[in-house]
């Protein structure tokens, strides 16, 4: 039975993963804009940091803007373009494979960061960062296998255009048909869970000793959304959410969603340590020029005072314990 128009019914999971995945995307560019933020206002007021830091901000930057526009040009060319199409998943658009490029760089450059970190905090350094950065490479040699499972299949079979990137993109249709994809992404995403878990723990540990306590004056929220934050252990949440929902929904559409909620996360707890970072040597040359550059634009200071509520400073010795060392 086909609806007025001539326009098939999609399946009522289809149009389940459809909302979800629309969902996702919107709360993602939320998170975008947030990020963009906090990007900017680092390179304007930071501008005396490490050469690496700033190349960092700017590249998780741009790869997040990258990704961020492929999702909306996915939703739109299958929710739209193709919705009269019952079928609809069973082409792939060149988005899609922008997307698995942008994942994975970023979510590579997003751990190592952090493993960075916990290489310098702890005195385990090599026995906790190293299976960290093990786990991180695991996660980005499935491209690799990837494109040249694409490759072969387009040689053997014409319409296997597709199938490598069947756990992203056509999930609805194709999960079953494509275990090699299904094992090898599950297992990257398991991995990529226990290393989040790992970070978050150790961040969190080092982040509750810092020489710089809570103050009496700091709310419970404060501390929580601190922890959340900038431990990656809200990141840490959603990427156990997207394993959860990868194996007990039928959806992929909605595990799409989740992926992308979790790059932009991480990307964001990067963005706040880095931003909360100065040197503690001259706070007051920091407070001066944050209140020049919150005064010359009036809507920065709504702004900052959001970016405040969600992101309350980092205490500088789990920022950059070596800088407080030195101080």
């Amino acid at each position: 039975m086909s609806l007025p128009g001539g326009i098939a019914p999609l399946p009522a999971s289809t149009d389940r993963g459809i909302a979800t995945s629309i969902l996702g995307s919107l709360f993602a560019t939320i998170l975008y804009g947030l990020t963009s933020h906090q990007a900017f206002r680092y390179l304007r007021v930071f501008q005396g940091d490490p050469s690496y830091l700033k190349v960092l901000v700017t590249v998780l930057w741009t790869l997040l803007t990258i990704s961020s526009m492929s999702i909306m040009h996915l939703n739109y060319y299958y929710f739209v373009t193709k919705r009269s199409q019952v079928e609809f998943l069973s082409d792939a658009v060149w988005s899609v494979d922008v997307i698995i490029v942008t994942s994975c760089a970023i979510t590579c450059a997003s751990r190592l960061f952090f493993a960075q970190r916990l290489h310098i905090l702890t005195t385990l350094r090599y026995f906790i960062s190293a299976p960290i950065a093990a786990a991180v490479f695991v996660r980005a040699g499935e491209l690799p296998v990837l494109i040249f499972r694409k490759l072969l299949l387009n040689r053997v079979h014409s319409n296997a255009k597709a199938l490598c990137i069947a756990y992203i993109c056509r999930g609805l249709q194709m999960w079953g048909r494509d275990s090699v994809a299904e094992k090898l992404y599950g297992t990257g995403l398991a991995i990529s869970v226990v290393a989040d878990t790992t970070i978050a723990a150790m961040l969190s540990y080092y982040l509750a000793k810092g020489k710089r306590k809570f103050t009496s004056y700091d709310n419970h929220f404060d501390r929580i959304l601190t922890y959340t934050v900038n431990a990656g252990i809200l990141a840490t949440f959603f990427s156990l959410t997207t394993v959860i929902c990868m194996y007990t929904t039928n959806s992929l559409l909605v595990t799409i969603a989740l992926c992308h909620l979790t790059d932009q996360l991480y990307v964001n707890s990067v963005m706040t340590v880095v931003r909360t970072s100065r040197p503690v040597s001259d706070p007051l040359e920091w407070a001066a020029r944050t209140r020049s550059l919150m005064e010359s634009k009036s809507i920065h200071r709504s702004v900052f005072a959001v970016i405040r509520l969600v992101v309350p400073p980092t205490p500088r010795s789990f920022a950059y314990p070596y800088l407080a060392e030195d101080g």
